[in-house]
């Protein structure tokens, strides 16, 4: 009977750990949060997304935010540099964060 339950509970946590869809046990997905990221600077900036490269999303547990960095491609014709935009993991809320105090996104 322990035998089942382990490979039970082996098989459930690979499903979780294999599953791109959005999940339902809290947490936000990479997929999610690249949505919420992308919408928030869009709304708030007047730059093209395609003069920045996007990095991997950055979970950092410890506050249940998400971080997304965006760095300027070499050859962008914004003036604009890099910038984080926080995502909250429980609220969904977004925020931008820039280095650059004169930016366009500063609030």
């Amino acid at each position: 009977m322990i035998k089942l339950y382990i490979a039970i509970s082996l098989v459930t946590a690979a499903s979780f750990n294999a599953c791109s869809t959005p999940n339902t046990w809290g947490r936000l997905s990479e997929a999610e949060v690249i949505q919420l990221a992308d919408a928030q600077v869009r709304k708030d900036a007047d730059v093209r997304l395609q003069e920045f490269e996007r990095a991997t999303p950055t979970y950092l547990r410890r506050d249940d935010v998400w971080r997304v960095d965006y760095h300027r491609k070499k050859n962008a014709v914004t003036g604009l540099g890099d910038f984080t935009v926080r995502v909250d993991g429980k609220t969904k809320a977004t925020a931008i964060v820039t280095a650059d105090p004169a930016s366009a996104f500063s609030r």
